[in-house]
This record gives C-alpha cells, structure tokens and sequence, in this order.
C-alpha cells in the first residue's frame, strides 16, 4: 500500500511541474469597480478605457481595463500626489470596494 501511495503521489508531483510549467499569464477582457477615492492625492483609475468617469471619485467603472492590469510595477510611494500626470495606485478610503475581473 505503501508503495501505491509513493506512486501516486510521484505522479502528481509530476502532472503538478508539468502544469505549472505550461501556464501562461491570463489576462482579464474587463473589470467594474467603484473609480478611486481622493483625499490628500487622488487615487483615480486614470487610464480606464471603459464606460464612467474615471477622473470622478467612485463613479462606476465598466466593461474596461486600466491601472488595475496594465502590467506596470509601481516604483514610487503610494503616498504621493498622482499630480495632473495618471499615478500608478487605484485607492480607496473607508470603504471596501466590490472589483469584479472578467476573462474570455
């Protein structure tokens, strides 16, 4: 029984590397949120590519993408002023927002 479980477990390992090694990044089609909150900076989805305000604090953002999958690392402080230039962050203040991802 002993060996079975060795086996078994062997094999797992094996399709487990395998599958892991075959992923590829998946990129979601859309996302909604509530836009970004401001505060001393503003925490604004300044690239949103769908329908709603992205300049507008917690308006409802649909069917785009933006700052949230961009692919962009930030490097700077979250606490820093976004300035008239997009910012990096999408924050939110006292709440706790509902983001909904959608993939193909």
């Amino acid at each position: 029984m002993r060996s079975v479980f060795m086996l078994s477990a062997t094999c797992f390992g094996l399709i487990v590397n395998a599958a892991v090694s075959l992923a590829a990044i998946i990129s979601p089609t859309s996302y909604n949120i509530p836009n970004g909150s401001t505060g001393s900076f503003t925490y604004f989805d300044d690239s949103y590519n769908g329908a709603g305000g992205n300049n507008v604090p917690g308006a409802a953002l649909t069917g785009g993408v933006g700052d949230l999958t961009d692919g962009v690392i930030a490097v700077t402080s979250w606490n820093g002023p976004d300035g008239p230039n997009p910012g990096p962050y999408v924050g939110w203040l006292n709440i706790n927002p509902k983001l909904s991802f959608f993939f193909d």
